[in-house]
């Protein structure tokens, strides 16, 4: 079962969950395509058998071509200004769920105003679906024109695992007990 992340940039949260996608999911064939580290997102990840992680930078719309004929039964796009992940994703948007993730608050500036009034019928061209982190976030999707069935909630996560590999017992309710 394939899977396409298109990223701007990676972040932890998003290889965190794309880590627990793989495995989670017999047979996952994941591939995210991320700029490399930035001031931004300074992060580097360990290898992981069922994730192919490939570098913006290297890539061209043929390769783009290549892994829209891997049909991913799910495609995220994160850094949706590139003109070759819209590409992918109208390739996809018809044979599977694109998800346009977005963490940016509607806050009614001039940019927005412009995107939501005229240009959403373009950005719901390349994206099926919109992921986000809260509900400033979902205000501004519904303004974009997503149905509210095809907004999904979320996208922001916390990695476990790492919490408790530092000691800190990886949940509120541990910590809780521990002050009582």
């Amino acid at each position: 079962m394939n899977f396409l992340f298109l990223c701007d940039e990676l972040s932890g949260y998003v290889h965190s969950c794309v880590v627990r996608l793989a495995d989670s999911v017999p047979n996952a064939r994941i591939t995210l395509v991320a700029k490399p580290g930035s001031s931004i997102a300074p992060f580097s990840f360990a290898p992981h058998p069922s994730i192919e992680l490939l570098d913006r930078s290297k890539l061209s719309r043929s390769d783009f071509r290549r892994l829209a004929d891997q049909r991913p039964v799910f495609t995220y796009v994160s850094g949706w200004g590139d003109s070759d992940y819209r590409w992918t994703g109208r390739r996809l948007r018809g044979t599977c769920p694109v998800a346009m993730g977005i963490d940016n608050p509607w806050n009614g500036s001039a940019r927005q105003i412009v995107l939501t009034r005229f240009l959403s019928g373009r950005i719901r061209r390349f994206a099926s679906h919109a992921w986000v982190a809260g509900m400033y976030q979902y205000e501004y999707v519904r303004r974009l024109g997503f149905p509210r069935d095809r907004i999904l909630t979320g996208l922001y996560t916390a990695d476990n695992h790492r919490e408790e590999s530092a000691g800190t017992g990886g949940s509120i309710g541990q910590a809780e007990k521990q002050k009582t």
